[in-house]
């Protein structure tokens, strides 16, 4: 309790909204998240990606998470990464599919090129949707879960391809274009950018580096606190690992992420197992 206290406290200090962790009753909990009749250590997560995932070592911070809280399961991560990939060249390279049969992966987290997920539908069926049926089909072939990292939008929004565009328009955009191929493949999503827009309507730290495209430190430990909760099935709030951050902005980050995951779990985009 001294802790959810703290907690709040700090996010008064950093103006975010305090709320309380836990869902409505009746409705699907954090913990539902947490891969079920986890017998096997460690919990192993491939990453296929690109320089979202890399930059400031994404997968490093989720372990240094996972030690901080205690977590039965250690957590081991392999990245297929390479600068700009989308999944029509992770599934084109033959890559990922070396790597999905090199390990017994508990997770495959799937993180497409930073634009693409904005784009019209009709783009989506023609070149990200096929590719991302293909690799679904592939993890669910190893005995592995799926999960669609949901990325941020831009600074100024995608403004190459959408005149006067904006960070809270393309980060709709972003949205959509996810979350539609997760419904139809009943794969649960990371709520990552919904995350980064809460911290920017509030007013709170600054999360992208000088390019206004890559996350500085505090964006990619906001992405890393959201996928810890959607791995291990519990709050990053209070944990003790901070990534050089001052607790105060820890602490804010921490529960924003909470929020995120769980509030997606309400509007049901999460659930499917």
């Amino acid at each position: 309790m001294r802790k959810v206290a703290l907690a709040v406290a700090l996010l008064a200090a950093l103006g975010f909204a305090a709320t309380r962790l836990g869902g409505r009753d009746g409705a699907p909990s954090i913990a539902n998240l947490a891969t079920p009749a986890l017998t096997k250590k460690p919990l192993r997560v491939l990453f296929l990606g690109n320089s979202f995932i890399y930059v400031n070592n994404l997968p490093e911070m989720i372990r240094h998470l996972a030690e901080a809280g205690d977590d039965t399961l250690r957590f081991e991560a392999a990245q297929e990464c390479p600068g700009g990939q989308t999944f029509e060249g992770h599934w084109q390279s033959g890559a990922a599919e070396r790597v999905l049969k090199q390990g017994h992966w508990d997770w495959v987290v799937l993180q497409e090129q930073s634009q693409r997920p904005s784009f019209t539908r009709h783009q989506l069926e023609d070149e990200m949707y096929p590719f991302a049926r293909k690799l679904h089909q592939s993890i669910k072939a190893v005995g592995a879960r799926p999960l669609f990292f949901l990325s941020w939008a831009r600074r100024n929004g995608d403004r190459d391809n959408v005149p006067n565009d904006s960070f809270a328009a393309m980060q709709e955009r972003l949205r959509t274009g996810y979350e539609t191929i997760a419904r139809e493949l009943k794969d649960p999503v990371a709520p990552i950018g919904l995350a980064w827009k809460t911290v920017r309507e509030a007013g709170g730290p600054e999360l992208f580096g000088e390019d206004g495209v890559h996350p500085n430190v505090a964006g990619s430990y906001l992405a890393a606190c959201v996928l810890y909760a959607m791995f291990y099935g519990h709050s990053p709030s209070g944990n003790g690992y901070t990534a050089g951050l001052d607790i105060a902005t820890a602490r804010g980050l921490q529960d924003v992420a909470m929020r995120s995951v769980r509030d997606t779990l309400l509007i049901g985009t999460s659930t499917a197992r």
